[in-house]
């Protein structure tokens, strides 16, 4: 009698062995599911992470590119006569008349229309110009821009300019649209900025 009872207390330690079998493999499975997920998200922050470096490259490249087009106007147009340049070649245009000897009207909307510059591909040589500041490989290729005369400002509040055909001198500054892209290191992001300059007035500022 005695050792069939201790027989039998030695069945219930053996039948325990399964249950702690089965918890393990639970917890196995959990912590499998969390390191997944930890990998999913992972990778998901490095390519947002990457997209925003991605558009920061291409708002910075744009903003060159500006700044530049603004430098142009303020060391290469420092008299009224100089606005001849403005002839629809090496990305200047004019969309106002100023006096016909001096700037015939070859508006950017002519050859190179608004809704045309929103698309990166038609940025060329032959409608814009190219800011080579950059290091090489920085970006997908080099910023540009254009600028665009829009005549002078009569400094009301609604900017309207002199009438084309008043050839009467003034000192009335001259408003220029400037239009610059710049490219992220991955072709397919960019971004456009515009500004709108204006020359200084009055004398040692501008020649008019």
């Amino acid at each position: 009698m005695r050792r069939s009872l201790m027989s039998e207390r030695f069945v219930v330690p053996h039948r325990q062995q399964g249950a702690v079998l089965v918890v393990s493999l639970v917890i196995l499975l959990v912590m499998s599911v969390v390191g997944v997920s930890s990998m999913v998200s992972t990778t998901l922050q490095e390519r947002m992470a990457g997209n925003a470096r991605q558009k920061t490259l291409a708002n910075s490249a744009a903003e060159t590119a500006l700044r530049n087009a603004e430098a142009y106007l303020v060391t290469q147009i420092t008299s009224t006569p100089r606005l001849a340049r403005f002839d629809g070649t090496n990305g200047l245009y004019a969309d106002y008349q100023f006096i016909p000897e001096i700037i015939n009207r070859t508006p950017a909307t002519g050859s190179f229309k608004d809704n045309d510059f929103n698309n990166s591909e038609n940025w060329t040589n032959a409608n814009s110009v190219a800011v080579a500041d950059l290091s090489a490989g920085v970006t997908a290729q080099n910023p540009r821009y254009f600028i665009e005369y829009m005549g002078r400002d009569k400094g009301t509040a609604n900017k309207v300019v002199v009438d084309p055909n008043d050839p009467t001198p003034t000192t009335y500054p001259h408003l220029f649209r400037v239009v610059a892209i710049g490219w992220a290191q991955d072709p397919n992001i960019y971004s456009i900025y515009q500004s709108t300059f204006k020359t200084g007035s009055g004398k040692d500022n501008f020649v008019y």
